[in-house]
């Protein structure tokens, strides 16, 4: 989501503002119509995305042979 607000709305609640960033979130900051500033997020604390992290979490609770055939794949 991009929230526009003016350099002068925003002063007062600069900080309240940053901490309802969420990722994907963007703060626009304009001064008249002009865009002078984007604040957006740190994703710094967020885990690198890494294929196979989830490899072996599939259990099966069932011991029934009927799997979809679409997850064959994916079953030991």
């Amino acid at each position: 989501m991009v929230r526009t607000i003016s350099v002068q709305d925003a002063s007062g609640q600069l900080t309240t503002l940053m901490r309802g960033l969420h990722p994907g979130d963007q703060l626009m900051l304009t001064d008249g119509q002009q865009r002078i500033a984007r604040v957006v997020p740190d994703d710094a604390g967020r885990p690198n995305r890494q294929a196979g992290r989830c490899k072996a979490m599939l259990e099966i609770v069932s011991n029934d042979d009927d799997i979809l055939e679409h997850f064959k794949d994916y079953v030991p």
